[in-house]
């Protein structure tokens, strides 16, 4: 479903958003919000823009990576979706614990990162140890998602060995 807004009817805060050839071209809308330019001939098209909520999606696409995809397909094929509902357990574990984190932010003044607030909740040591824990996470990680991205680049390229990728 397509509804035309007038240039008038448009919200002048999103006019970055687009661009408009002339005064009296108008903006299509289509039914889930997406902005579609009048194009040559009248006909709309695509605006070529990047919103917010393209750049995050994007972000959680880099940040979710290629080891979860590998590692969860193998965990779901082995055990049915009683690893699905154990993601989302998990999922909502971390929602509540980034919540907390949130409100101790506001209410903490000196805080400048995460370990800083096991440091002012339990203790010097809790606040050492998930901040060397946390560099050595990554550390472990980064090694899997190469190990990962190559198993994935190795079944586009079967006569490259793995450890080539």
């Amino acid at each position: 479903m397509r509804r035309w807004v007038s240039n008038a009817a448009f919200d002048s805060t999103a006019a970055p958003l687009i661009r408009r050839a002339s005064s009296t071209e108008g903006i299509f809308v289509s039914g889930a919000g997406t902005l579609l330019e009048a194009g040559t001939g009248g006909a709309p098209e695509l605006s070529r823009t990047l919103l917010p909520r393209h750049v995050s999606m994007i972000a959680i696409g880099g940040i979710i990576g290629a080891g979860l995809f590998v590692g969860s397909s193998t965990t779901i094929s082995l055990t049915g979706p009683a690893a699905v509902i154990s993601y989302l357990i998990a999922g909502v574990l971390i929602l509540l614990v980034m919540r907390m984190i949130a409100e101790m932010a506001i209410v903490l003044d000196g805080v400048q990162s995460f370990p800083d607030f096991g440091r002012a909740g339990i203790g010097h040591l809790a606040g050492f140890l998930s901040g060397w824990l946390y560099w050595y996470f990554w550390v472990v990680v980064v090694a899997v998602e190469a190990i990962a991205g190559a198993k994935i680049i190795g079944t586009w390229l079967p006569g490259v060995p793995v450890w080539a990728i």
